[in-house]
């Protein structure tokens, strides 16, 4: 709360993660009273029995939306790179890392329901990973401060890996363990990241590149560190990123 942009970020946070979870709860709610169970094994089935197709369509996207603004997944990753970039350099990785490991996993599991029972919205999800993954690209690429450049780029990630479990359901290959292993790869790496941003930070006191730039010869650790998130998040190999 020390500076207007930080308190407009934690507004807009709250804003989008608040509705996002009170959809949710609803579109579960909604989903329950339709379907009498919730375990994703079951879903198929039961929606096979449901005489209210649309109102078991609009439960399921009403889940997704409120998943799609917890996770910022666009169009409604608008706070994501916001809140990354103002928030203490602990908690935005920990909020990545919350992101990663409890928000992604249920987007990409209903996301892969609702795709196998109605498959247009298989296009629509689709549609809405490979838009995100660009967007978030073009906007990390013009950014002169490192936080929100990595906020960007979180965004962007989480976009690619829906595109990804879209194109898998499309194409009839489903990859859940390998989706869950590139989240919990990317997780791991964005919070590293993210920490090793607020140390050099701390050092330099700045959040820009231009000033942060070279800091690494400095202080070899943050360096090592930094260096071997970043190649984990790129996918290079002997990493886990290139395994995922």
């Amino acid at each position: 709360w020390e500076t207007a942009a930080a308190r407009r970020a934690a507004a807009s946070l709250l804003r989008y993660t608040v509705a996002g979870g009170v959809a949710v709860l609803m579109g579960t709610a909604w989903l329950y009273r339709l379907l009498g169970g919730l375990r994703y094994t079951e879903l198929l089935s039961r929606s096979v029995l449901c005489g209210d197709k649309p109102a078991l369509y609009a439960a399921l996207a009403l889940s997704i939306a409120g998943l799609f603004a917890l996770c910022g997944i666009f169009p409604l990753h608008h706070w994501l790179p916001r809140a990354v970039a103002q928030a203490p350099a602990p908690v935005a990785a920990l909020l990545c890392a919350a992101i990663a490991r409890a928000g992604m996993p249920a987007l990409l599991a209903s996301g892969a329901v609702f795709a196998s029972i109605y498959q247009p919205a298989a296009l629509v999800l689709l549609a809405c990973g490979l838009l995100g993954m660009l967007w978030g690209m073009l906007r990390a690429l013009r950014e002169p401060e490192l936080r929100t450049l990595l906020g960007w780029l979180a965004s962007s990630a989480g976009a690619a890996a829906l595109a990804a479990v879209m194109s898998a359901v499309l194409s009839g290959h489903p990859g859940g363990y390998a989706a869950a292993f590139s989240l919990l790869s990317l997780g791991y790496a964005f919070a590293a990241l993210l920490l090793c941003s607020g140390w050099a930070e701390q050092l330099l006191h700045s959040h820009e590149l231009r000033v942060l730039q070279g800091s690494g010869r400095k202080n070899p650790q943050l360096r090592a560190v930094f260096a071997a998130a970043a190649l984990c998040l790129s996918g290079a190999p002997l990493f886990s990123g290139y395994a995922a």
